[in-house]
Parts: C-alpha cells; sequence; structure tokens
C-alpha cells in the first residue's frame, strides 16, 4: 500500500525562504560578495517558483547549480574547508534543499539546517542584541515547524504571529 505524500503548501515554503534569509542575515556581512550574489539569486529563483506554482528544475540542473556553489565558495575563499567557508556551503545547501522540497518531511530538514545557521551566528558575536534577534527567528522557525505538524490546519500560519 503506497503513501500520498502531502506537498507542503505555499505559505509554508515562502515561510522557509524567509527564515532562511532571517537565520542567516547577521552572516551576511561576513560573506563574500559572490557568494552573497549567488544566495539572493537562488532565492530570487525559488520565490518566483513558488510564487507561479512551477515544478523545481531538474536533477542535472540541480547538479550543476551544486557543482556551481562549491566553485563559487573555493574562488570567493580560496579553499572550500574552514569555518567561514562551511558556513557558506551550509547556507547554499539550505537554500538549494528548498528546490527539492517534496513532503513536509524536506521541511523539517530545511528548518534544522536553519537552526545550524543560527548556532554558526554566535561563531561571530554573542552580543545580546544578537541573542534577542535570534530568540525570535527561533520562535518564527517554531511556529513554521508547528504549521507544517497541524495537518488539518486549525489555525493559519499568519494567525500565528498575531
Amino acid at each position: 500500500m503506497s503513501k500520498i505524500i502531502e506537498k507542503p503548501n505555499r505559505d509554508i515554503l515562502f515561510s522557509l525562504l524567509i527564515g532562511i534569509h532571517l537565520s542567516a542575515l547577521p552572516l551576511y556581512a561576513g560573506l563574500p560578495i559572490p557568494v552573497t550574489l549567488f544566495l539572493l539569486a537562488l532565492s530570487l529563483w525559488q520565490f518566483l517558483l513558488i510564487k507561479q506554482n512551477r515544478s523545481n528544475p531538474g536533477k542535472i540542473v540541480l547538479l550543476s547549480i551544486i557543482l556551481l556553489s562549491f566553485l563559487i565558495v573555493r574562488y570567493s575563499f580560496g579553499h572550500i574547508f574552514g569555518q567561514q567557508p562551511g558556513i557558506a556551503l551550509v547556507a547554499l545547501m539550505t537554500i538549494l534543499k528548498l528546490f527539492e522540497t517534496k513532503s513536509h518531511r524536506d521541511c523539517y530538514i530545511v528548518i534544522y539546517s536553519a537552526f545550524f545557521i543560527i548556532a554558526s551566528n554566535f561563531f561571530h558575536s554573542q552580543s545580546i542584541w544578537l541573542i534577542i534577534y535570534v530568540f525570535f527567528v527561533v520562535v518564527s522557525l517554531v511556529s513554521i515547524m508547528i504549521a507544517l505538524s497541524d495537518r488539518l490546519n486549525t489555525v493559519p500560519l499568519t494567525s500565528r504571529f498575531k
């Protein structure tokens, strides 16, 4: 007996895209310009795919984007190993995970990756303002997790933030 996999709705996908950027926002100042521009270009592409309700690109396109991601990180940092290139790769791969999101389980993987990105923010600063900011980002990510687990849509996602 096969189980029908329910694709996440557009609100969840938009929220995940915003959540990734909110979790990585403090890191953008330390990322090289090519990496940041590539992150924004991928995000814009994903935004348009979600908005126009189009299907995600095929595996060959995704594989070439992954290769391009590694090349951009290699070009920007001179290597792909270490703290800074690793954080850049995690941010890029989290955005790329949205391109292959087919189920709610994939959304949970994106959220957990966003939590990992949030933790990497503390490599650069431990200020009280960052802690307050991270608290609100964590609350928003947890509310997305609650919306994912609410299969009956008893409470709309927009009212969770009120």
